[in-house]
């Protein structure tokens, strides 16, 4: 074997002795990288973004480059865009760029050099297109500024800390609800974060309302010697304290772990200038010192006597993390035991002995101790005073190991994930393993068939990958990218092992799956992180397709039954709702040319349709002023974007009639019910499945209402508006009262369908629960049940002919021949012909010139004319257009991007 090592043969044996030297494969950068590792915290050369977005450094810490997940249209697969250069750094080769850090919402990020200065980069509308906000030059040049660690400050949400257990063999979330805990920026306030150098100087940095940057720093200890300089550090909220406490956990030269409470508040200024803004003011204490000089791991401590000297094993710390303590309901007299503190310590010598353990993983948790006497002392009455005193002492905070792990291999990256609840490990043979942050167990290797938390519970996991020591893991931590030395990312996806486990203790591989998936997204949803590497993984699985479409909109309990309901609310406000639906249109995406298969087809068309909504209902309801009668109709900007919506909607309700009518004629040639009711199943009707699920008619009916009111205001409007809109006006109204359907007409057909549709629940005695899987199986499975055939008949035999014949009626002519080959709806050859030619703006839906510069969505392929935002556009226009119809990111056409 080529592993083997015949020693004897050397010197002409001839009974040789075979020696077997094991192969060790390591990731490129490996030494190098663990040498960084120890040296110092804030050395992460690739990030990648909640939003789905990922920075590297280059060219030796020159340069930045941005790169985004997206899925390439042409075959539907997920991979790393070209990467697009970050203007603005000024690193130099002799104080390059050392550290990458993304903001919480994933949109803005901070590039460290190592002297510590900060540039700070905004998001410009589409992801790889950053300004610089913050200039580096604001910092001065400190060796002792370099920065050993940072923290965001995010904004005040719930979020939920989820698992998924099986019951009665279903699957069902396990919801534990928690709240984000501060500091938080003041309203209006923008950016934030707070920075520790290595000179035990905590800095926050923040932008005020009027975009400028201040900087307010505290000194947490004084430095006398170079054994006291910090290597490590770690940031995190203090949960269970006041909402503006942070623990900071600091780790120096001479091996001192120290952990600190940091309480920030806001003071409010003495002057009503309005350019005079809150500002902040920081307090530190010190709630516990623990010296790790001597310290060794208890798990190698054990072998202490193979060697000859206790430095010869000494571990060296690599990473410090603050993590979620075990006690989930915390004790508000030991306000630190909420968290706890993991370290990550490596062997720091190159030795061969494979005794000991390469890596451990140290966990300690926070308790609180009562200094007092023992109780005979209180009888000696020269020591009753002292006795007593001692008593009223206040608790002491000490740190006690709470576990131990051990690993034959190196850790090089490390993100927690689920809130803390696990944490992820890239190691230096390029495996990957999922650990319980509060057990250490490994999840990767040990599943439980009964309960599912991390990605590995069904059924994936990563492949080996040696290219870089230097990971980043996706949002969801379905992916991964390295960085190799010469600056080339590489893309790393999960992978389904559908026998990853002994198939004694599971019976069903897919469910597992799915359900693994499933819960991962209702976790990003939670969270408003990106779902592209979730999606990325079921596209690479067809088989696991249509489950996983279904278990998320089960897991994710959204309300889909709104056939009996008066109040909209749930519908209009839940974007949970958009995320599902986005995930139902982009897994049946086809081509590039936005062709889709029937159930993509029937969840684009309502994602369409909300967006139509939020258009007319922001431009009813929005004033251009407080107490101001003036509405947003008169803004070029909102009328052309409500000409565009309006157009599309009158063409989808001529594009459903026109289907109605040719099903209906079908069926009058068929004598038999049975027949008729197959043909129905038959069909495959997209205009069938949006006017019979109470989903996308809701929006139908809402958006009917909508226009009518529109029509009156611009009524009124028309007398008074510019001469430049007056026939923008005039347009608008004609658009409206000319179609070959009226929208008051539809209005009333889509009434009496909802009536039809009560009465047959009603009669069938349906329940609740009957319904919303009624509503689920058209929705989401595209398929007609039982109780809605004989509705479609009366439908399509009774409620056709009345509207058809009651004035104002309906011109079928018109109908028949209109052109709606860019609605995009159907897959005729017309449709096909103009998407090979022309290009509709999602959000607006005009027709974009062919010179037209477009932006992409990363998710869908949606394309919008790359238009900047300006100051008289309404800030509820701009909201709606910073993302797809999807809800995805947008990104710089690619075709445009070479182009520049």
């Amino acid at each position: 074997m080529e592993d083997d090592i015949n020693v004897d043969e050397l010197f002409g044996d001839p009974n040789p002795i075979n020696i077997r030297i094991p192969a060790t494969s390591v990731a490129k950068g490996y030494l190098e990288r663990l040498s960084g590792l120890r040296a110092g915290s804030c050395v992460q050369r690739i990030a990648w973004s909640k939003n789905g977005c990922v920075a590297s450094l280059s060219n030796g810490g020159q340069e930045i480059q941005v790169r985004c997940l997206f899925c390439r249209q042409n075959d539907g697969s997920w991979i790393l865009s070209e990467s697009v250069p970050v203007k603005g750094t000024t690193a130099s080769f002799a104080h390059p760029l050392v550290h990458l850090s993304w903001n919480h919402s994933g949109t803005d990020f901070a590039a460290v050099d190592s002297y510590g200065r900060i540039s700070i980069f905004v998001m410009n509308i589409a992801v790889k297109r950053y300004g610089l906000s913050r200039s580096s030059s604001l910092d001065q040049e400190d060796d002792m500024a370099a920065l050993v660690g940072m923290f965001w400050l995010s904004q005040a949400r719930m979020y939920l800390v989820l698992s998924a257990a099986e019951k009665q063999d279903t699957w069902s979330l396990q919801i534990l609800p928690r709240n984000h805990v501060g500091p938080y920026l003041p309203p209006k306030f923008g950016l934030g974060l707070f920075c520790l150098t290595k000179a035990a100087v905590l800095r926050f940095i923040y932008q005020t309302p009027d975009n400028r940057w201040m900087d307010v720093s505290l000194e947490l200890e004084s430095i006398s010697s170079s054994d006291e300089i910090l290597t490590h550090s770690h940031i995190s909220p203090q949960k269970e304290a006041a909402e503006n406490s942070l623990l900071v956990a600091t780790y120096n030269t001479a091996k001192v772990l120290n952990i600190y409470r940091v309480m920030m508040k806001w003071n409010t200024p003495n002057t009503k200038l309005p350019q005079a803004f809150s500002y902040p003011s920081i307090q530190a204490r010190l709630v516990v010192s623990k010296d790790l000089s001597m310290f060794i791991p208890p798990a190698a401590s054990d072998l202490e006597t193979l060697g000859s000297s206790r430095s010869r094993y000494q571990y060296e710390l690599t990473h410090l993390q603050i993590v979620p303590s075990s006690n989930e309901k915390g004790d508000p007299a030991n306000p630190e035991g909420d968290s706890a503190i993991l370290a990550v310590f490596s062997r720091a010598t190159s030795s061969f002995e494979q005794q000991m353990p390469s890596c451990s993983i140290v966990r300690w948790e926070f308790k609180r101790l009562t200094d007092s006497l023992h109780p005979t002392f209180d009888e000696v009455a020269s020591k009753k005073h002292n006795a007593s005193n001692s008593k009223n002492q206040e608790p002491v905070t000490a740190l006690f190991i709470d576990g131990v792990a051990t690993l034959d291999k190196d850790i090089v990256a490390l993100d927690q994930i689920n809130f803390g609840t696990s944490v992820v490990f890239a190691h230096s043979d390029g495996s990957v393993t999922f650990h319980d942050s509060t057990t250490l167990k490994d999840l990767s290797s040990d599943p439980d068939p009964n309960k599912i938390s991390v990605m590995p519970h069904g059924g994936f996991e990563f492949p080996l990958d040696t290219s870089s020591a230097h990971v980043a893991f996706s949002p969801n931590a379905c992916m991964a990218a390295s960085i190799s030395p010469s600056g080339d990312v590489r893309l790393r996806k999960m992978e389904y092992i559908l026998s990853s486990w002994d198939d004694s203790t599971v019976t069903n591989h897919q469910a597992l799956a799915v359900t693994a998936l499933a819960l991962q997204f209702v976790r990003s949803s939670g969270c408003s992180s990106s779902c592209e590497d979730i999606l990325a993984l079921v596209h690479n699985n067809k088989d696991l397709l249509q489950e996983f479409q279904n278990e998320i909109y089960r897991f994710s309990q959204i309300e889909l039954d709104f056939a009996f309901a008066h109040n909209h609310e749930k519908l209009f406000r839940n974007t949970n709702i958009q995320r599902c639906l986005s995930m139902q249109a982009s897994l049946g995406a086809q081509s590039h040319l936005g062709r889709r298969n029937l159930t993509s087809n029937v969840a684009w068309i309502t994602l369409s349709l909300r967006n139509a909504f939020m258009m007319f209902g922001f431009t009813i309801n929005t004033k251009t002023a407080p107490q101001s009668g003036e509405y947003e109709l008169n803004n070029p900007d909102v009328l052309e974007a409500l000409f565009g919506n309006t157009k599309w909607h009158i063409d989808l309700t001529i594009f459903i009639m026109d289907e109605l009518f040719e099903l209906a004629d079908k069926m009058k040639e068929e004598p038999d019910q049975a027949c008729r009711f197959q043909l129905i199943r038959d069909s495959k009707s997209v205009a069938l499945l949006l006017i019979l699920a109470s989903v996308p008619r809701t929006y139908m009916k809402t958006n009917c209402r909508c226009l009518r009111g529109l029509t009156n205001k611009l009524f009124d409007l028309c007398n008074s508006a510019p001469g430049n809109q007056i026939q923008a006006i005039v347009d608008f109204q004609a658009l409206i009262e000319t179609p070959p359907i009226k929208v008051s007409v539809f209005e009333r057909f889509l009434a009496e369908i909802e009536n039809i549709i009560r009465h047959a629940y009603q009669s069938g005695n349906f329940s609740p629960e009957d319904r919303r899987a009624a509503e689920k199986q058209m929705l989401v499975s595209c398929e007609i049940p039982p109780i809605m055939l004989p509705v479609t008949e009366k439908i399509l035999s009774q409620s056709l002919d009345r509207i058809q014949n009651d004035p104002p009626g309906i011109d079928r002519a018109g109908i028949y021949f209109r052109d709606i080959s860019w609605l995009g709806v159907s897959d005729d050859k017309a449709t096909r012909q103009f998407q090979k030619t022309r290009v509709v703006d999602a959000h607006r839906k005009i027709l974009l010139a062919k010179n037209a510069p477009l932006r992409r969505c990363v998710r869908c392929g949606a394309q919008v004319e790359d238009l900047p935002f300006h100051k008289g556009q309404p800030p509820w226009l701009m909201t709606i257009q910073r993302n797809c119809i999807c809800g995805s990111m947008w990104m710089i056409d690619p075709a445009e991007q070479n182009a520049q």
